[in-house]
């Protein structure tokens, strides 16, 4: 479940259990990724139930809203890629959820769970820390008066959100290479990271307001408000109490704003720090559940200012107005998707082509790509696409794509690929080699499906070394049990997204 690279041991966490619950489909990520978000919703509502206990309007806005509410971030649509964000969101409201009950119902035992799963989310996404450190604000106005108790409440909390400090920073430190300085190229300046900060929270909130009332146009914009006033109503009706003064809504409704905003910022923070992220994408979700509460708080405020019977109206209607928006954007999102479509189609004909001219291949092949139009700019990942379709049996390589994780080099006996170090043991990855005769090169074919190279590409790959033997065909198994792993290639409108 590691990532060594990246100091993140845990990150594949919540992606092993949706895979593991639903073996070699991609369906899989594109559920547990939506449960995930969905209990994150839950666990939003049931915080700001607790906090705010005389405004249920509000938390059942801010449910709504940290479900639905991520304009602009696209990844949000890969079931695949997004699975572990929202996992270790989940994680990180359930730790957050769990230290106010712990508060509120004097249990060391909430603490001391609500700190472990706090240190699990840290161990997976190092951007969940911040998130954690202003935790305790939560609980400040009701824990000041018991300054004793609430004195070992933060030895707990902080002594294990230090410990998670401590490992983040741990190849900082000591001088080691990572992901986070090599790959995202840190900057802790505070004025360009607070420039940073700020329009990462203006990405989030500008679409209120600036995107294009065409997209409203949709018939999933119909449903989701639709559900979304049936769905208010009868809370309303059936389990709501509407609030005893509108002095209390009010003061709700700012207290809800400010720890919104305060848990937003703090869920951008670590993304501000670094000078790779430029765009949306992965940015909207872990600020999701913050973002929700803060809108929903200035919902709340903004309806009570208006007449006491129509409160309810206006806090309906500009609700609606979040979920149409939010919807729509989603909708936008989704066609942008649709139409640029990335490389998967590509990738899937590369991969299904492999596997219809070779079943199977003799244990310890090495099959090259000639990728012209980079389709695998990352070697790896054919590498391990390879692995996963022939397991036991062969790897991948791209001669032309970057060769983070595997270095590798042609020599007058073989290709030889060493992997970095530092992943060998938690990955079960080995340096080996794979003499000219046991490599299979594929290249482009028909419609873009891989075909084996009957001869050596000469002009595109290094020229064979005097005695050297090609022999492709002799590497392919033609009969033989097909891996379970194969269930995966689905057809490309069935990506899991």
């Amino acid at each position: 479940m590691a990532f060594p690279y990246a100091n993140r041991p845990l990150v594949l966490l919540w992606t092993v259990i949706a895979s593991q619950s639903w073996p070699h489909d991609l369906r899989a990520y594109w559920l547990f990724s939506g449960l995930y978000l969905c209990g994150a919703a839950f666990l939003t509502t049931v915080l700001a139930r607790r906090l705010w206990p005389a405004s249920p309007r509000l938390a059942l806005l801010a449910g709504v809203f940290a479900v639905g509410w991520a304009p602009l971030d696209a990844l949000r649509l890969s079931g695949v890629l997004s699975c572990s964000y929202t996992g270790f969101t989940l994680c990180t409201m359930a730790a957050l959820t769990l230290f106010v009950e712990s508060w509120h119902r004097r249990r060391r035992d909430l603490l001391v769970l609500a700190a472990l799963l706090g240190f699990v989310a840290a161990r997976g996404v190092e951007s969940v820390i911040p998130v954690l450190i202003v935790a305790p604000l939560l609980v400040a106005e009701a824990a000041w008066p018991d300054r004793r108790r609430l004195a070992g409440w933060l030895v707990v909390w902080y002594g294990t959100v230090a410990l998670e400090l401590a490992l983040a920073l741990r190849p900082m430190l000591t001088g080691a290479p990572s992901y986070q300085q090599g790959a995202l190229g840190l900057d802790p300046h505070p004025v360009r990271a607070l420039a940073r900060l700020a329009q990462l929270l203006w990405m989030q909130a500008g679409p209120l307001v600036t995107s294009p009332p065409a997209e409203l146009w949709a018939p999933a914009v119909v449903l989701a408000v639709a559900a979304f006033l049936a769905f208010a109503v009868a809370a309303q009706t059936w389990g709501a109490r509407p609030p005893a003064t509108v002095a209390s809504a009010r003061g709700a409704a700012l207290r809800a704003l400010g720890a919104g905003l305060l848990l937003a910022a703090s869920a951008h923070a670590g993304l501000a720090l670094t000078l790779a992220i430029k765009t949306p994408s992965r940015t909207q979700i872990l600020s999701g559940p913050g973002f929700g509460l803060a809108l929903a708080g200035l919902i709340v405020l903004l309806s009570s200012l208006g007449p006491r019977r129509t409160a309810w109206a206006a806090t309906l209607a500009l609700g609606a107005w979040v979920v149409a928006v939010g919807a729509g954007r989603t909708v936008a999102l989704q066609r942008e998707w649709d139409t640029v479509q990335g490389v998967y189609p590509q990738q899937y004909r590369t991969l299904g082509g492999l596997v219809s001219e070779a079943p199977g291949l003799k244990p310890g092949t090495l099959v090259l790509l000639i990728d012209s139009t980079r389709v695998w700019p990352l070697s790896f990942t054919f590498r391990h696409a390879v692995s996963y379709l022939y397991p036991g049996q062969a790897l991948g390589l791209v001669p032309d794509g970057n060769d983070m994780l595997y270095p590798w080099s042609f020599t007058p006996a073989g290709v030889a690929i060493a992997p970095w170090p530092l992943n060998r043991g938690p990955w079960g990855v080995r340096p080996s080699f794979h003499p000219w005769d046991a490599l299979v090169v594929v290249g482009p074919g028909a419609a873009g499906a891989a075909e084996v190279r009957p001869r050596w590409p000469e002009g595109v790959l290094p020229p064979l070394p005097p005695g050297a033997r090609y022999a492709p065909f002799e590497r392919i198994v033609r009969d033989g049990p097909v891996p379970a792993s194969r269930g995966i290639l689905r057809a490309p409108e069935d990506d899991g997204r």
